[in-house]
C-alpha cells in the first residue's frame, strides 16, 4: 500500500513538472506571428513589432518601361505601358488599362493634329533632280550633291525631311547593289588586327564589317582587304519636326549621312538633352510589365528589329531610365507621338543605325 501511494505521488509530481515545461497550444498561438491584410498584400507582423511584406506582384519594372533593357536580352519598353503606378498589378487592385498602340490616350493630340511641325516647304525641282541622279545609278555624283542639298535645308524643315529621305534611299540602294565599296576606304589586314580592334579604331561596328564584306566568321587573314564604313558619328533628334539626322565626320569635315522620320513619346515624354548610345540589341526580346516575354517579330513586341539604349555621357554603361531608339511593328506610328518616351523608327532604318553606330556615339535630343 505504501509503495502504491509513493508511486502515485511521484507520478503526480512528474506530470506537474512536464505540464509546466511544455507550453499550451493557446500560449503557443499568442507567440506566433499573425498574418494580416494590408493594401491587398499579405503582411506578416513579427513579434518585435516590425513587419515583412510577403512577395507581391507589381506592374513596376527594373527600369523605365519604353525599351529599357536591364542588361539582359529581355527588355521592358517605354512603348509598352509604364509600370510606375504603385497599384498596378498588386493583388486586390485592378491594373490600369494600357493605351491601345497607335491610338491617342487621354491628353494626347487627335490623330489629325498629331503630325510633325516643320518649317518651309518642299523643293520639288531639287527633289526631282536628285531622284534622276539616283535612278541613273551615278552614286559618285549623287552623294555629294544630295549631302550638300540636305545640309543647306534647315534641320526642322520639310525640305530636310524629303531631301534627307532621298539621301537615305541612296545609301540603302548603294548598299544593296554593292556600289558603296567604291566610295568607302579599304583596309588591308596586318598582323595584330582583329574585327574588334578595327571596329574601335574606325568608329564602326563588327556587325558592319562582317555584313559589308560578307564574312561568315570573325576570322580574317593578313593581307585581306576589308571595305569599311568609318565614323566618327553623331545623332541629332528634333522632336517637333520628328526627324533623326545622322552625321559623319571625315577628314574633309562633317557631312550628313542619312535622315529618318521618327515617332516620339506621348505627352512630351521623350527626354531632351545630351546622351550617348549604351548597349545595342539586334532582334530584342521584350518583357512587358506583367512579366510576359515576347520574341522579336511578335506583334506584341514593340521594339522591332533593333534596340539602342541611351545613357548619360557621364555614365555610359548605365542605360538612362530605359529610354532608347528602336524599331517598331507598326510603321503607322512613325511620325506620331504614341510611345512612352522612346524614339521609334522603321525597322530598315533602325537596322542601319545598329549596323553603323558603336557604343558611346553621341545623341542629342532637342525640342
Amino acid at each position: 500500500m505504501r509503495i502504491v501511494l509513493l508511486f502515485c505521488t511521484v507520478a503526480a509530481i512528474t506530470a506537474a513538472v512536464v505540464y509546466a515545461l511544455i507550453p499550451s497550444r493557446a500560449a503557443k498561438l499568442v507567440n506566433e506571428p499573425m498574418p494580416e491584410t494590408r493594401g491587398g498584400a499579405e503582411v506578416v507582423t513579427s513579434q518585435g513589432g516590425g513587419s515583412a511584406e510577403a512577395p507581391k506582384t507589381t506592374g513596376e519594372t527594373a527600369s523605365r518601361s519604353d525599351s529599357g533593357e536591364n542588361g539582359s536580352a529581355a527588355a521592358a519598353s517605354a512603348d509598352a505601358p509604364s509600370g510606375s503606378s504603385a497599384s498596378a498589378g498588386v493583388a486586390g487592385n485592378a491594373a490600369a488599362s494600357p493605351p491601345i498602340k497607335g491610338h491617342p490616350a487621354p491628353g494626347d493630340p487627335a490623330p489629325d493634329r498629331d503630325v510633325p511641325q516643320r518649317s518651309g516647304s518642299r523643293d520639288a525641282a531639287l527633289e526631282h533632280e536628285l531622284r534622276k541622279m539616283l535612278n541613273d545609278g551615278d552614286f559618285a555624283k549623287f552623294f555629294p550633291a544630295a549631302e550638300k542639298a540636305v545640309a543647306a535645308a534647315p534641320p526642322d524643315s520639310e525640305a530636310r525631311a524629303h531631301l534627307g529621305q532621298i539621301l537615305t534611299d541612296g545609301r540603302n540602294l548603294a548598299w544593296l547593289r554593292g556600289k558603296w565599296r567604291r566610295l568607302e576606304p579599304v583596309h588591308r589586314v596586318v598582323n595584330g588586327d582583329n574585327l574588334s580592334s578595327l571596329a574601335r579604331r574606325h568608329h564602326t561596328t563588327v556587325y558592319c564589317i562582317k555584313a559589308g564584306n560578307k564574312l561568315k566568321s570573325s576570322s580574317i587573314m593578313i593581307g585581306q582587304k576589308l571595305t569599311l564604313v568609318p565614323g566618327p558619328w553623331r545623332v541629332t533628334v528634333a522632336k517637333k519636326a520628328r526627324l533623326l539626322t545622322l552625321y559623319r565626320r571625315r577628314e574633309g569635315g562633317e557631312t550628313i549621312f542619312a535622315v529618318f522620320s521618327i515617332g516620339i513619346g506621348r505627352n512630351d515624354s521623350t527626354p531632351t538633352g545630351k546622351f550617348v548610345l549604351s548597349h545595342r540589341r539586334l532582334h530584342p526580346v521584350y518583357r512587358d510589365p506583367q512579366g510576359r516575354v515576347f520574341a522579336c517579330g511578335d506583334a506584341r513586341n514593340p521594339l522591332g528589329e533593333a534596340f539602342l539604349a541611351l545613357a548619360l555621357p557621364e555614365n555610359p554603361a548605365k542605360p538612362y531610365r530605359g529610354y532608347g531608339i528602336h524599331g517598331t511593328t507598326d510603321n503607322a506610328s512613325v511620325g506620331r507621338s504614341v510611345s512612352h518616351g522612346c524614339v521609334r523608327m522603321r525597322n530598315e532604318d533602325v537596322k542601319m543605325l545598329y549596323s553603323l553606330l558603336p557604343p558611346a556615339t553621341p545623341v542629342e535630343i532637342t525640342d
